[in-house]
């Protein structure tokens, strides 16, 4: 029996209808850099005294049943398609995308989280030697981070939670799309306070918007009652219920060359400011496609810069993200055509 091995899996999602209800076909994928998608099973129990020093399995094995973890992909220059792969992955992401054929894809923040379901093929086979294939339902994104290094490529890590597992030996027909990368050398950050602007020169960022979903509304054995208000026999029933929004968060740091004080100073001050971070593929020439993300109103939160040994002094800026009156969102995220 062959090792599965990691460069062999793949991992595909689909938007679904109803929550919870998975899609026939789950066939959107994307090349990925890693995955910690897990299932835990809580135990309903209570510790009785039965004349004896071990303890007795008195419990209910699958009281709830939750699905969470990580992907990191890159953070890719896609096509302009609401079927394209990543920008139905942004869409879970933020909540609602607007596309305009030829000119742009426009991601925003949303209320509510459209729910996913997700296939996962680890190459792994069962006794028999036959291929499991893993899904989950009624995933929703939890948390999503971007983060930007000098001279990496921009990357996104999804935070997923869910509340339903199945393993099955019926796979999926995946075809995995090679798709443009954001580079950090091809970018700019761009600040600007209502007074002055400026590139700014930075080393590094990172966006995450928290969603706080209320991830504990699995309820695995239920009883069914009927109208009349009697219990039918069949006794044991999953019940998964959407996993609400709670309120969002949307933070942040800016790693800067500390070439002078100007921005250090604003935040002492306590100045609202605009971030914005552009960054093109392979090429930047008049056709080319570019990713533009937007913070139209943040407040910076620390820190003083410190000397840590010989190396050039760099300034590392924490902010908080609030909702701007004019574009109501605290963050959006395009692709644009370089004119």
């Amino acid at each position: 029996m062959p090792v599965p091995l990691g460069s062999l899996a793949k991992i595909a999602w689909e938007q679904e209808s109803s929550y919870g209800t998975m899609p026939t076909t789950i066939q959107k994928s994307l090349p990925f850099i890693s995955e910690s998608i897990k299932t835990t099973i809580e135990t309903a129990r209570v510790d009785v005294i039965m004349a004896t020093r071990s303890r007795l399995p008195n419990f209910e094995p699958l009281a709830r049943m939750s699905v969470s973890g990580d992907i990191e992909f890159p953070f890719y220059i896609p096509s302009i398609s609401a079927n394209d792969p990543f920008v139905a992955l942004m869409k879970a992401c933020m909540g609602s995308v607007e596309v305009t054929t030829d000119t742009s894809v426009i991601w925003s923040l949303a209320d509510v989280l459209p729910s996913l379901s997700l296939f996962v093929d680890r190459d792994t086979r069962n006794v028999s030697n036959t291929k499991n294939y893993f899904y989950y339902a009624g995933v929703k994104v939890n948390q999503f981070t971007i983060t930007g290094e000098e001279n990496g490529i921009i990357r996104l890590r999804v935070s997923v939670a869910g509340q339903r597992e199945e393993v099955s030996t019926s796979g999926q027909t995946i075809t995995i799309p090679t798709l443009d990368t954001a580079k950090f050398w091809f970018s700019r950050v761009y600040l600007y306070d209502g007074s002055e602007a400026v590139n700014a020169k930075i080393r590094s960022f990172e966006i995450t918007v928290n969603h706080n979903l209320t991830t504990d509304r699995y309820f695995n054995n239920v009883l069914e009652v009927a109208s009349s208000g009697s219990v039918s026999a069949k006794e044991k029933v999953a019940v998964l219920v959407d996993l609400p929004e709670g309120r969002r968060e949307v933070t942040g740091r800016l790693e800067l060359y500390f070439d002078n004080t100007r921005w250090y100073e604003k935040f002492l001050t306590g100045s609202l400011f605009k971030v914005e971070i552009i960054a093109a593929g392979q090429y930047i020439s008049t056709g080319t496609w570019y990713a533009k993300i937007e913070l139209p109103k943040v407040m910076a939160t620390g820190e003083t810069p410190n000397v840590s040994g010989p190396n050039p002094l760099n300034f590392s800026m924490s902010f908080t993200a609030y909702q701007d009156a004019s574009s109501n969102d605290e963050l959006r995220i395009s692709i644009l055509k370089q004119s």
